[in-house]
C-alpha cells in the first residue's frame, strides 16, 4: 500500500510515534510498521524489534546477520532511533544493512532515522558507536543522485548503483545542545538569531542529533 509520504513528514518527529491517529489517518497496514532496535523504547502499533531478549521485542533480531527474518516489501514505516550508529562497522556490514532496509520496504514506504550528530561528543565518546550516518550518507542511495555523479564525472561512489537500492532523502532536522549555543553566542561565535544550520558542519557539540526523512523508491529508472 503506497503512503502519502510527502504528507507524512509534516508530522513532527518524535510526534510521529504517537501513532494511533496517524496510523488510521494514512491506512498503514497492520504489521506493517517497524521499530527496529527498539531497545526499552517499545511502541504501540510497530513490530518492536531488538537484538536484546532481556527488552521483550516481539521479535529478536540481530541486524548484522542477513539476511534478516523479516518479509520483502513488508514495511511501510521503518523506525531507527539511535541504532545506525551502532551497525555496519565495516563497509561490507553497512551496505548489507542498507540493502536489507531496502528490501522489506514497500515502494514510497518512509524511514525516519535518528542518530547522533557526529561532531558532538555524544557520538565520539560511546565506544559502540561504529558509524556516522549523515544526510549526505543517505544520499549516496539515491539512483538519482548516482546517476548525476557518473553523468558529471562527480568523485562520489555510485552506492545506489552498487547496491541497487533507491532512497530520496526528504528532509532532515537538528536537535540543538543549549548549552554549546549559550557558549558560542558569550564567545561570539554565533550572533543573536542567526540560523544554526550554517554552522553545524563545523562547531563543534552544537547540534546533538539528526532526524532524516526517507522515502524508498522502488520503481526501476534505468
Amino acid at each position: 500500500m503506497d503512503v502519502a509520504v510527502e504528507d507524512v513528514t509534516n508530522e513532527a518527529f518524535p510526534k510521529c510515534l504517537e501513532l494511533e491517529s496517524i496510523q488510521k489517518k494514512y491506512n498503514w497496514e497492520p504489521g506493517s510498521l517497524y521499530n527496529l532496535g527498539c531497545g526499552n523504547n517499545k511502541l504501540k502499533g510497530f513490530l518492536n524489534i531488538d537484538i536484546n531478549s532481556g527488552c521483550n521485542p516481539d521479535k529478536i533480531i540481530d541486524f548484522e546477520i542477513i539476511p534478516w527474518d523479516l518479509p520483502d516489501n513488508s514495511a511501510d514505516v521503518i523506525l531507527l532511533y539511535h541504532v545506525l550508529e551502532h551497525l555496519g562497522e565495516t563497509t561490507k556490514q553497512f551496505l548489507s544493512i542498507i540493502k536489507e532496509l531496502y528490501r522489506i520496504s514497500r515502494h514510497n514506504s518512509t524511514i525516519w532515522i535518528t542518530v547522533p550528530y557526529p561532531l558532538h561528543s555524544h557520538f565520539r565518546h560511546d565506544p559502540t558507536h561504529v558509524r556516522s550516518v549523515t544526510p549526505t550518507t543517505m544520499s549516496m542511495f539515491s539512483q538519482r543522485n548516482c546517476d548525476n555523479y557518473v553523468q558529471n564525472n562527480l568523485p562520489n561512489t555510485p552506492l545506489a548503483h552498487i547496491t541497487g537500492v533507491d532512497f530520496e532523502v526528504l528532509n532532515w532536522t537538528y536537535k540543538w545542545d543549549n548549552e554549546a549555543i549559550r557558549l558560542y553566542k558569550n564567545k561570539g561565535i554565533i550572533k543573536e538569531n542567526e540560523p544554526l544550520e550554517q554552522y553545524a558542519h563545523t562547531l563543534n557539540n552544537l547540534a546533538e542529533e539528526l532526524t532524516m526523512t526517507i522515502r524508498v523508491q522502488k520503481i526501476v529508472l534505468h
